[in-house]
């Protein structure tokens, strides 16, 4: 038995479900300056997002004991809390 070239080989098929993420970071301010950064599912919510968001360490200090004013998400991409 011949074993087959690699010329012979054909190309690997292109599998869509391996190239989709299914994670995405957020970006998560205070006041418009990052305290920290959150992972989490693609398809999470905004309401989860940011309650998650709130749970970091480090933005939970900065927003203790404050008022927020605003909340601002951008699916994907950010979540910034303003707070007085």
């Amino acid at each position: 038995g011949q074993k087959p070239s690699l010329y012979d080989l054909g190309w690997p098929e292109f599998d869509v479900k391996l190239a989709q993420d299914t994670q995405v970071t957020y970006v998560v301010q205070v006041n418009g300056k990052v305290r920290g950064s959150l992972e989490c599912e693609l398809d999470l919510g905004r309401d989860e997002v940011i309650a998650g968001a709130k749970n970091l360490e480090n933005v939970a200090k900065y927003i203790e004991g404050a008022t927020i004013q605003k909340e601002i998400f951008v699916a994907k991409k950010l979540v910034n809390f303003v707070v007085k």
